[in-house]
């Protein structure tokens, strides 16, 4: 089961992007900010950093609090957690960085323009900019000038 998991990890967004689409349209989910976050905010490579950091916990620290009388969630809570403290803070800073970095789900979900991700605007304005910029050169003129996207004086 674990090993499924590991294979449709690898899997690239854009290959899923349409199912996941329709995902979140069935579920009602609205395809602005609140479809895109549920989709960036998780990933089996989630589960797997945390799954790996959670058994090199020793198992001597279960059973110690354990033999103190301590509950299954005070064993979690006072045993395990602070053991996986580092493993759950570098994943919460993975895990911001791939979103930030995220362009195909944020244009896909999100079809409100005022509502867009920043990279995604930055990319339809450098796309606008190159398309005025190829109609401004290729007009004829007598003198020879370079493209630019200073404005011209």
């Amino acid at each position: 089961m674990f090993g499924m998991c590991m294979v449709t990890a690898f899997t690239p967004l854009d290959a899923i992007v349409v199912p996941l689409y329709s995902v979140c349209r069935a579920l009602g989910l609205r395809l602005d900010v609140p479809g895109a976050v549920p989709s960036l905010a998780f990933s089996l490579f989630d589960i797997f950093l945390v799954r790996q950091a959670i058994l090199d916990v020793p198992r001597d620290f279960d059973e110690a609090a354990v033999l103190d009388g301590a509950t299954t969630f005070r064993v979690f809570w006072s045993a395990i957690l602070p053991n996986v403290r580092p493993a759950l803070i570098t994943l919460v800073l993975v895990q911001f960085m791939w979103s930030w970095n995220s362009f195909v789900w944020p244009l896909v979900a999100m079809q409100d323009p005022t509502k867009q991700v920043v990279q995604v605007t930055i990319a339809k304005f450098q796309s606008v900019q190159n398309f005025a910029c190829t109609a401004r050169c290729s007009r004829p003129r007598r003198r020879q000038h370079s493209c630019s996207l200073l404005p011209s004086r």
